[in-house]
Formats: C-alpha cells, structure tokens, sequence
C-alpha cells in the first residue's frame, strides 16, 4: 500500500471517530436527566377545590375574569419564563392552602398569577408547571 493511501485511510478513521463522538455528546442524556418538580394530582384537586370554594362565597360581580393579552397568555407554560412585566404581580398561595399541598424544595415555590397557579423556580422564575384558570384575582 503506498503512502498516500495511508494517509488517506488515516484521515478518513479520525474523521469518522470524531463523527461518533459528535454525535454520542449530541445525544440526549437520560442518566443525568434532573426532574423538575410539578403540582401532584392531589394539588390540582385542593387548589381547584379551593378557589371553587372561594368564588362561591364571593358576590359574582366582585370577580375580575380578565385575561392576560394573547401573546402573553400563549407564553404562560411550563419550560418558559414568567414575562418580566407580570412578576409584580406574581402573589404567594394563601397559607391555609399552601399548608395543605406536598412540600417543595426550598429552591421552588408556588403564585398565582392573575387566575393562574405557577410553580417557580425562585432564582429565575422559569416556570416549572401551570394550571390556567382557577384562581381568583
């Protein structure tokens, strides 16, 4: 075999590793994978059982049913951020219902946000989980 095939057949096997390596780093981890926390079957229920509660003891023209604009709606979900213009208004759950719900990390917490529920990261406030119109404003 000369020379230049050598060469050649060199070249073409690193490229080829590097390839693999590419595309083993590119892959998606499991393993390492962090879970994220989210509103358990049973906190659906207590926070929609609660604010049911809520509205029925309240005089129907007290409830404000409006809505966020549509674009800032359609950002509202699990994985996005909570738009900077809204995290004023961003309220912790009342006690009485927070003491009721499974426990979170001290890295998480749970708002309302106009008649949404939002679980949060803390730091960054990306939006871990929702549940869309239950609350009260």
């Amino acid at each position: 075999m000369s020379h230049a095939w050598k060469i050649a057949l060199l070249v073409a096997l690193v490229l080829l590793f590097g390839m693999v390596v590419s595309l083993a780093w590119s892959a998606p981890q499991q393993a390492g994978e962090t879970k994220l926390p989210v509103f358990s079957a049973k906190d659906h229920k207590l926070i929609e059982e609660y604010y049911l509660h809520l509205v029925g003891a309240l005089a129907p023209g007290s409830l404000d049913r409006s809505v966020f604009p549509l674009g800032v709606e359609q950002s509202l979900v699990a994985g996005s951020h909570v738009p900077m213009q809204l995290e004023k208004d961003l309220k912790p759950l009342p006690a009485k219902l927070e003491s009721q719900l499974t426990a979170n990390t001290g890295d998480y917490a749970r708002y309302t946000l106009g008649r949404h529920v939002v679980l949060v990261h803390k730091t960054d406030l990306a939006i871990t989980d929702i549940i869309k119109n239950v609350a009260v404003k």
